[in-house]
């Protein structure tokens, strides 16, 4: 049997081993999909439970969560391709929503709703190809392609969800910071700039603030970005706000996007 083999392997939300294989499909592994669920509670182990335990008219679903392949290390690993791990994930909303799942299976839903959510705007398979650095449109010390000679239109890139829960997480100034729109709190810049030199290259935001010392509503930061620049900041948005949702305080939020993030030179441009 010829087993695909591993050409890109990346981190999905935070700590979740995804691939692209040479036949170009995008997988998570086993494990990772397991810890994906369980939000870290379980580290290995088999994936049928899971499923078996989901209403029989998705057991069927077994049957597509063994891929093997060969990771750049070889030997053999289990995996589960990116179209799988979104039937799995919707299957625990359906049953969630029809009441058909047990206490202890809650939080598995829960889990896989969130996943629906950060991959509703690209798709997963966009996003294993920016964690995996696949989806290359990008490499390091290209500051022309970051930096914008003129003013850019506004347009929104930190969604509400994010700003809402960069607020309750203390990053306005105290935690519990009640936001439901207009202006952003203003030490939410701080956060901002952090954002920006993890998705764009350390030293993107000092730059910035030389070309917009005084930011304000119609000559935002964003706005003297060019287009690829913003784009990368736009379709990360689900990736960031998924760490925003999953953490408890600004230390583990800021701990969840540099594991995410650092080094990933597909996303991430030099200074």
């Amino acid at each position: 049997m010829n087993r695909p083999n591993a050409i890109a392997i990346g981190r999905l939300f935070h700590a979740h081993d995804c691939y692209v294989l040479d036949d170009k499909t995008r997988v998570l592994s086993r494990n990772g999909l397991i810890r994906l669920l369980s939000d870290g509670a379980r580290k290995r182990g088999v994936l049928e439970p899971y499923i078996d335990a989901l209403p029989r008219r998705f057991h069927h679903l077994a049957m597509r969560a063994n891929l093997e392949f060969t990771p750049p290390g070889g030997g053999t690993n289990v995996a589960v391709d990116v179209d799988t791990v979104v039937e799995i994930c919707s299957a625990y909303a359906e049953a969630l929503g029809r009441g058909e799942l047990r206490r202890n299976q809650l939080h598995l839903a829960t889990n896989a709703t969130r996943v629906l959510a950060a991959a509703a705007k690209v798709g997963l398979s966009a996003l294993v190809d920016e964690a995996t650095g696949y989806d290359a449109i990008r490499e390091r010390g290209e500051l022309a392609r970051i930096f914008s000679d003129e003013l850019n239109a506004w347009e929104m890139v930190f969604t509400p969800q994010l700003v809402a829960r960069l607020c309750a997480l203390g990053f306005a100034g105290q935690r519990n910071v009640a936001w439901s729109g207009g202006a952003y709190p203003r030490p939410l810049a701080k956060v901002f700039r952090r954002i920006y030199d993890l998705l764009l290259g350390d030293g993107v935001a000092s730059r910035l603030k030389e070309r917009n010392p005084e930011p304000r509503h119609g000559s935002n930061h964003h706005q003297w970005l060019t287009d690829e620049a913003r784009d990368v900041l736009k379709r990360n948005m689900g990736i960031v706000t998924f760490c925003a949702q999953q953490s408890h305080s600004r230390r583990e939020f800021l701990s969840r996007l540099k594991a995410h993030y650092s080094g990933q030179s597909s996303l991430v441009f030099a200074a």
